[in-house]
This record gives structure tokens, sequence and C-alpha cells, in this order.
């Protein structure tokens, strides 16, 4: 599988939310089961770390894949 993560920084202006600056892309080719990490603008992988969580993506069988946020994932916010 290959996951692709896009950040950018946000400045408001008013009635603007934000513009778009310093766009950081990280792709990652994984074929086991992860976890998504941000901290700040930094977007990182591990298969067993739960700070700074935002996602879990599970292998399931050969073929299946499942992507759980952290808010619906039962184990997401779960302190190790």
């Amino acid at each position: 599988m290959t996951i692709k993560s896009y950040t950018w920084t946000k400045e408001s202006h008013g009635l603007f939310d934000y513009d778009l600056k310093d766009v950081l892309e990280v792709t990652k080719e994984t074929g086991a089961s992860t976890n998504i990490l941000r901290n700040d603008l930094a977007i990182t992988f591990a298969p067993d770390v739960s700070e700074h969580l935002i996602a879990k993506i599970s292998r399931s069988g050969n073929r299946h894949w499942w992507i759980y946020h952290q808010n619906s994932y039962s184990g997401a916010n779960h302190q190790a």
C-alpha cells in the first residue's frame, strides 16, 4: 500500500481561514499495518505508537485494508 500525506501551514486573514504555504508531502510504502502520527506539521508512521495518533491502517488478509480515524477505533486513544 502507498500512503500519501499532505500538510501545510495556516495563516489567518480575517475572513479567510488559511493560505497554503509550505505544503509538505510524505509518502510511505508499506505491506504491514501501521499508525499515522502527526506532531505539528510532521507526519510519521510507526507500528505501535499511540502518541500523536491520527489514524490506524490495519491489514486484513492478503488484499484488504482497514483505515480507522483516531475517534473511530476503540484502542486509538490508549496511551502506552
